[in-house]
C-alpha cells in the first residue's frame, strides 16, 4: 500500500522540473569553473608580465647606476685636466720668467715640474677620451 501511495504521489512534471533545475545548476557550476580557470590563466599571465617588467626595470636601474658612475668619473677627469692645464700654463709662465731673469728661480726644476705636469695631463686626457667613448656607448 505504501508503494502504491508513493507511485500515486509521483508527479512527472515536477520531477522533470527538478531535473531541469539540477541540470541548469550543473551547467552554471561548470560555466563558473571554466570562467574561474580562464581568470586564473589571465592572472598568471599578468603576473608573468609584471615579473618580466620588474626584471627589465632592475636591468635599467643597474645600467643607470653604471652610467652615473661613468659620468662622475668623466667629470672628475675633466676637472683634473683643467687643473693640470692651469698648472701647466703657470709653470710655463714661471719658466719663461726664470729664463729671462735667472734670479727668479731655477729653470731646471721648473722644467722638471712642467714635464711631470705634461705627462699627467697626457694621461688624464687619454683617460678622459676613454671614458668619453664609454659614456657615449652607454647612452
Amino acid at each position: 500500500d505504501d508503494v502504491d501511495a508513493l507511485i500515486m504521489d509521483v508527479n512527472p512534471e515536477e520531477d522533470m522540473q527538478i531535473i531541469d533545475q539540477l541540470l541548469e545548476l550543473q551547467h552554471l557550476d561548470q560555466k563558473f569553473n571554466n570562467e574561474q580557470k580562464d581568470d586564473q590563466e589571465k592572472l598568471d599571465n599578468v603576473e608573468g608580465e609584471i615579473e618580466a617588467q620588474e626584471g627589465r626595470l632592475l636591468q635599467l636601474r643597474e645600467r643607470l647606476e653604471v652610467y652615473h658612475s661613468m659620468k662622475e668619473k668623466y667629470e672628475r677627469l675633466m676637472c683634473e685636466v683643467h687643473s693640470l692645464e692651469s698648472e701647466k700654463q703657470a709653470l710655463a709662465s714661471e719658466l719663461e720668467k726664470a729664463q729671462v731673469d735667472p734670479t727668479k728661480g731655477c729653470s731646471v726644476a721648473i722644467k722638471r715640474k712642467l714635464e711631470k705636469v705634461e705627462e699627467s695631463l697626457a694621461r688624464a686626457r687619454s683617460e678622459t677620451r676613454k671614458h668619453q667613448q664609454m659614456y657615449r656607448q652607454a647612452e
